[in-house]
């Protein structure tokens, strides 16, 4: 089982949930740092990290290519 694999099925056995919003304005590298730890502190205190940028403003490119792996529907 790859990384990915094993940590959604870990992500998705936790009942409460955090809904963490991207795309925010923040610049990529703190969004990727925030959603770093919030998603640390989530797998230590079994809480289910969702990943929420419908309306991200992302000019395109990197910071899609990176957040699309883990936009994945649970």
């Amino acid at each position: 089982m790859n990384a990915i694999k094993l940590y959604n099925s870990v992500n998705n056995s936790f009942k409460k949930k955090l809904i963490f919003h991207v795309g925010t304005g923040a610049g990529f590298y703190s969004e990727i740092n925030g959603m770093l730890c919030a998603m640390l502190y989530c797998y230590v205190h079994k809480i289910k990290f969702i990943l929420y940028a419908d309306d991200a403003t992302f000019a395109g490119g990197v910071e899609r290519a990176f957040y699309a792996v883990l936009l994945t529907e649970s």
